[in-house]
């Protein structure tokens, strides 16, 4: 025991840390609340997950070339925003679509074998320009869905098909399907 601080934590092992009641630190206006944005996220976060979505988080590094995939252009003035010292060549830029994390992880999870894939993804984008020193940050939403929404359980008759089509006669997503989810978070 060197500090009072040793001496407290002993006698507390002794007595019993349970035995203390816990308080909040004092001090006056610390009432906890969300912030406007924080709210925001959280409506359009719990909407998503209400359509069938499931949030993911992806890398803020993409590849160049993703960007030019997804025909994502800069708008005027704006640029990528290169990494000095990239880790890979695939991670050599700040995202400023989330659109080729979420093609990416579909992807992933497609060749894993996981044909029904529906995320959603809250998360910063990034635009450089020739004048400023700090990118521009802006908060986005972005969303995929793949496959269907479910497999047919086995009480469905459309389970119980067989045959090389069988799988073509369950629902598979759709346009509309998107359309749907979107609209449920616009009304939302």
């Amino acid at each position: 025991v060197d500090d009072e601080i040793d001496l407290v934590e002993e006698v507390l092992r002794i007595w019993g840390v349970d035995r203390v009641e816990s308080t909040l630190p004092a001090g006056r206006g610390r009432v906890g609340s969300l912030t406007p944005e924080q709210r925001w996220r959280e409506r359009i976060a719990a909407t998503l997950r209400a359509s069938g979505l499931n949030e993911t988080i992806t890398y803020a590094f993409v590849d160049p070339r993703d960007l030019e995939r997804v025909s994502w252009e800069s708008p005027e003035g704006e640029t990528d925003v290169e990494l000095l010292n990239p880790m890979s060549e695939e991670q050599a830029v700040l995202r400023r679509t989330l659109t080729p994390g979420l093609l990416r992880a579909v992807s992933y999870n497609q060749r894993r074998g996981v044909a029904n894939v529906h995320r959603y993804e809250l998360g910063m984008g990034f635009l450089g320009s020739a004048g400023r020193q700090l990118p521009k940050e802006r908060e986005l939403v972005a969303g995929v869905v793949a496959g269907r929404w479910h497999e047919p359980a086995w009480h469905d008759p459309r389970g119980q098909e067989t045959g090389p089509d069988a799988a073509l006669r369950t629902p598979a997503l759709s346009f509309f399907d998107g359309k749907g989810v979107l609209e449920a978070l616009m009304t939302d």
